[in-house]
């Protein structure tokens, strides 16, 4: 298992190595205060045979002061499909995810902090996965305007209810997050998270995303993404990989 779990992490994480000595993209202008906040939305439809139609909300704020780091983020992701002869609707798509975490910065690299998400997934029959994670941090790459990388670990537990059946246990968690400023307009991201069970070595998650962001405007911007999560023991009757790919436009503020 832990040979899989290196595996992903080494497709998934940046591979391009970012020397603190490396040369600085042009930043954007800064942004007033110490806050960041970006709302986005997206929806696609199609039509033929069948009506398809995806929407996308998302909010994301972030706070940094000195040695103070907050990061709030809330998503939602609702699609259906309606065959056009019968009007039979299908939901194919209800995803909802809120995380929130506190960092400290305790030295020019090293942080500790605490964070927390929450997880449903109707198709999955996933009704709720919450996390609980103090963890400790440390930051690989981190200039201001133009990126950070960073790497993460500790305990968390764990509290879900999946297929009607509740279960709780402690859950190792490391993980990693990645931002780099490519040109004035144009920012790239990944994160990447693995969390294991503390009972039982197959049952793990690997989930992350990875994207691109194109500013229009000073506040408005082009987003697309791409989100996976792996369950090594999904509900009975569900695949274990559920991957999507979102588009959508993203508002500063």
């Amino acid at each position: 298992m832990i040979k899989k779990i290196l595996l992903v992490l080494l497709v998934l994480t940046p591979t391009i190595t970012i020397a603190e000595d490396a040369p600085v993209c042009p930043a954007p202008k800064p942004n007033q205060g110490p806050w960041v906040n970006t709302f986005n939305f997206g929806y696609n439809k199609t039509s033929g045979n069948s009506d398809v139609s995806l929407l996308n909300l998302g909010f994301l704020s972030k706070y940094e002061k000195e040695e103070h780091l907050l990061r709030f983020q809330a998503d939602h992701n609702f699609g259906e499909t309606e065959t056009v002869d019968s009007g039979e609707k299908q939901t194919n798509v209800d995803y909802s995810f809120v995380s929130g975490e506190y960092k400290n910065i305790v030295s020019e690299k090293l942080y500790l902090g605490l964070g927390t998400d929450f997880m449903r997934n109707e198709i999955s029959d996933v009704k709720y996965r919450v996390l609980a994670n103090p963890r400790v941090g440390y930051f690989i790459f981190k200039e201001d305007k133009v990126g950070s990388l960073d790497v993460y670990a500790g305990p968390s537990y764990l509290w879900e209810e999946v297929a009607d059946e509740t279960d709780d246990y402690l859950a190792p968690r490391l993980g990693n997050r990645f931002e780099y400023q490519l040109t004035e307009t144009a920012k790239v991201f990944e994160t990447l998270d693995v969390i294991l069970s503390a009972e039982s070595s197959d049952n793990y998650l690997v989930q992350g995303e990875a994207g691109i962001e194109t500013k229009i405007t000073d506040m408005l911007k082009l987003v697309f993404k791409v989100r996976t999560i792996y369950d090594n023991q999904p509900a009975l009757g569900n695949d274990k990989n559920d991957l999507a790919l979102l588009t959508g436009l993203g508002i500063d503020f």
